[in-house]
């Protein structure tokens, strides 16, 4: 099985082993600058996420991983996201 990662197994160091919890925020880059002033160590800094919003994932100097979430607002008269076979409830 040379090549090949088990489950629990972080895909690069310093990376969580597995997906963190994410805690929806209202200013990502502050909450991010907050964590690491107070020594997180950032393992994705801010990134966009194809016009949906942005993530950013540190883990904490206990060694817990957490990653934040902010969505990006939709334009005033905007319609919601209509079901298909990407989004079958519509939701978002």
């Amino acid at each position: 099985m040379s090549g090949r990662r088990g489950n629990h197994e972080a895909p690069h160091a310093g990376a969580p082993s597995a997906s963190p919890a994410y805690v929806q925020v209202d200013d990502i880059k502050a909450v991010a600058a907050t964590a690491k002033s107070l020594e997180a160590a950032i393992v994705t800094d801010v990134t966009e996420v194809m016009g949906m919003g942005w993530l950013s994932i540190f883990i904490d100097p206990t060694g817990a991983a957490l990653g934040l979430w902010q969505q990006r607002c939709r334009p005033a008269g905007a319609s919601a996201p209509q079901p298909g076979p990407e989004n079958p409830s519509g939701k978002h």
